[in-house]
C-alpha cells in the first residue's frame, strides 16, 4: 500500500530517536501520528511473545493497558489473545498481528523500547502496530526501579501504547509519553486523558465502562486465595456471573503468557457459576501434572467480546 508510513518511535535513557510526522490537534497538546484506530478494530487485540522475558512481563504489560482502557470519556478498549512466537516482520508490517516482544531487532544501544506504529495516511487510520523492548537492559516489575537501572516494564509500556493509541511526544512533563525516562510512573496525566479522549471519544469495552452501563459478566476473586493444595483433590473455586446467555472461556495463565488449562469452554445462560482448578496443566476435563508455587492469572472471555482477568496465588 503505498499510502502506508511507518512511525517508529523508540523511548530513550537520555535521548530519544523519532521518525514521525506530527499533526497537531486543537483539543490536544500532544502532537499526533496521523491516524487512529478505526471504530471495528476496538477492542484491539495483542499477541505477547514470552521469549527472553523478564519474569512478570505480561502482567505489567497488561496493567499499563488497563490504565489506558479505563481512562475515561475514551471508548479505546483492548483484547488479549495469548501467546505467539511471532516478532515484527517488519518496520510496517501488514499482517495485522499486534505483538508484544523482547528483542533489539529495532532498538538502538540508548534506547529502552520502540513501538512500530504503521499509518494509512490517506484514511487516516493505524492499521498495525507492535512494540520491542530491548533485551539488553535490566527490567524490574515490582516498583524497585528509580530514574535508572533497572527499569519499570509497566511505566514504559504506559508509554509505547500511547503511541499505539496514535500519539507522538510533548514537550510537557506532565505527560506520561515524554521522551525520555522519568523513573516510575504507571499513571496517565491530565493531558493523555485528554488527548486518548481526543482521539478516542465515547465509551465502551469491558473494561471501560460508564455507570449507566450493566457489565454483562462479573468474574470473582477465587477462593481459597492463597491456594495451598495438599493434595491432588483440593480445588480453588472460581465464580462468575452472567446477566445474559454467552459462550464462556476460562483459562489459566503463567505471568509469562504461556498458557497453563483451560477450565471451561462452553455455552452457557445467565445466572451464577463456579468452576474448579485444581493447581494442574492439562487438557480441559482432565487432570494433569501439579504446577509450582507461584502467581498466575485466570482470564474469562465471552463470545461477546468481554474479557476480565484476575490473579490468584498458588502456594506449594
Amino acid at each position: 500500500m503505498n499510502n502506508l508510513r511507518c512511525k517508529k518511535l523508540i523511548s530513550a535513557t537520555t535521548s530519544l530517536l523519532l521518525w514521525a510526522t506530527h499533526v497537531q490537534a486543537a483539543s490536544c497538546v500532544h502532537p499526533l501520528l496521523g491516524g487512529t484506530w478505526s471504530s471495528s478494530d476496538i477492542p484491539v487485540s495483542y499477541l505477547f511473545n514470552p521469549s527472553g522475558t523478564p519474569s512478570g512481563a505480561l502482567s505489567a504489560i497488561q496493567s499499563a493497558l488497563a490504565t489506558w482502557a479505563t481512562a475515561p470519556g475514551s471508548l479505546i478498549d483492548v483484547r488479549y489473545d495469548g501467546t505467539t512466537t511471532d516478532t515484527a516482520t517488519g518496520l510496517c508490517g501488514t499482517d495485522t498481528k499486534h505483538v508484544a516482544f523482547w528483542g533489539n531487532r529495532f532498538n538502538t544501544p540508548s534506547s529502552l523500547a520502540v513501538a512500530l506504529v504503521c499509518v494509512d495516511e490517506a484514511a487516516q487510520r493505524i492499521t498495525d502496530a507492535d512494540m520491542e523492548f530491548n533485551t539488553t537492559v535490566s527490567w524490574a516489575t515490582d516498583g524497585s526501579g528509580g530514574v535508572g537501572s533497572p527499569y519499570d516494564i509497566q511505566s514504559v509500556a504506559l508509554h509505547e501504547f500511547g503511541h499505539w493509541w496514535g500519539m507522538d511526544h510533548p514537550t510537557t512533563r506532565e505527560s506520561v509519553m515524554f521522551n525520555t525516562y522519568q523513573g516510575i510512573r504507571r499513571s496517565l496525566g491530565a493531558v493523555d486523558e485528554a488527548c486518548i479522549q481526543t482521539l478516542y471519544p465515547g465509551t465502551r469495552g469491558g473494561q471501560n465502562q460508564t455507570s449507566q452501563t450493566t457489565p454483562s459478566v462479573n468474574l470473582g476473586q477465587n477462593g481459597p486465595n492463597p491456594f495451598r493444595p495438599r493434595s491432588s483433590s483440593d480445588f480453588t473455586l472460581i465464580p462468575f456471573s452472567l446477566s445474559q446467555s454467552a459462550h464462556v472461556t476460562i483459562r489459566i495463565f503463567n505471568l509469562d503468557g504461556e498458557l497453563v488449562k483451560t477450565l471451561l469452554d462452553n455455552d452457557f445462560a445467565a445466572g451464577s457459576y463456579t468452576t474448579r482448578w485444581f493447581g494442574d496443566n492439562g487438557n480441559t476435563g482432565q487432570t494433569g501434572e501439579s504446577v509450582a508455587s507461584g502467581v498466575y492469572l485466570y482470564h474469562l472471555k465471552l463470545s461477546t467480546g468481554e474479557e476480565r482477568t484476575k490473579k490468584l496465588m498458588l502456594i506449594r
